[in-house]
Parts: structure tokens; C-alpha cells; sequence
């Protein structure tokens, strides 16, 4: 069994929640671990596998993972992107994860009822995946 499991970083609450469901499913299966970051700053970031290693480490208490970190602007397109690469039997995501520049448009926007066109990452990749998606609150 393999599980992909998105987070952000620096590892916020949401993120830490993600990561110990995936490594209390991955235990329970004794399965692969996949860690994905997507760097959306597009080269203007630093992050290293290495510090992204470092501190979901400490998180998932040292159980063995494998560590991608993606450059891209779509965060959605860069998971779903992955999920076609990796072929997890499970992907566990945080709920209402809903990337920056669709926060920023719909600011821009000023429009309450801009929220219907804009899907959060959850949403979207419960849409777009062939695999079987859990949402971590």
C-alpha cells in the first residue's frame, strides 16, 4: 500500500493533523509514506528536502518516508500531477486547504458569491483523482 500526504511548510496545525493520520494509516497498513511539498514561490524559496525532512520527522516519530518537493504555481495541479506520478492506493489531505493566489482573487475580487467558482484543493482533487481521498479536519 502506498499513501500520498500533502502539506504545507513550515508545518502549520492542519499539516501536523495531516501527517499523523497518514502515519497512523501507514503504521496500521504498513505501507509507503509519501511526503509532498509544493514550493509555490517558484525558485524565490529555499526549502531543502532536508528541512522539510527535519521537522516531519519529529511529527511522524521517525517512520520511514519517502520526501518530494514540487515547484509550482497550482498547488492542486501539482498533488493531482503527483497522484498520477506515485499511483497511491490513498491520498490524505487537510481539509479546506484552498491555495493562495485563490485567496488573493477572491480579495481582489470583493465579491461574496465568487466562492462558488473557486474550489478549494479537497474539492478539487476529490474531483479530479482516481484514488481514494480522506480529509483530515
Amino acid at each position: 500500500m502506498k499513501i500520498l500526504a500533502p502539506v504545507r511548510y513550515p508545518i502549520i496545525d492542519q499539516s501536523r493533523r495531516t501527517l499523523i493520520k497518514a502515519k497512523e494509516i501507514a503504521e496500521e497498513n504498513d505501507a509507503e509514506l509519501i511526503i509532498l511539498y509544493v514550493n509555490l514561490f517558484q525558485e524565490g524559496d529555499d526549502i531543502k528536502k532536508i528541512e522539510l525532512r527535519r521537522e516531519v520527522d519529529r511529527i511522524i516519530d521517525g517512520y520511514t518516508a519517502q520526501y518530494i518537493v514540487k515547484e509550482g504555481f497550482l498547488v492542486e495541479e501539482v498533488i493531482l500531477e503527483e497522484i498520477v506520478r506515485q499511483n497511491p492506493d490513498l491520498v490524505v489531505l487537510g481539509k479546506n486547504q484552498e491555495s493562495k493566489w485563490k485567496r488573493l482573487l477572491k480579495s481582489l475580487m470583493k465579491k461574496r458569491d465568487m466562492n462558488r467558482y473557486f474550489l478549494n484543493v479537497e474539492k478539487y482533487i476529490k474531483e479530479k483523482a482516481d484514488t481514494e481521498i480522506i480529509v483530515v479536519d
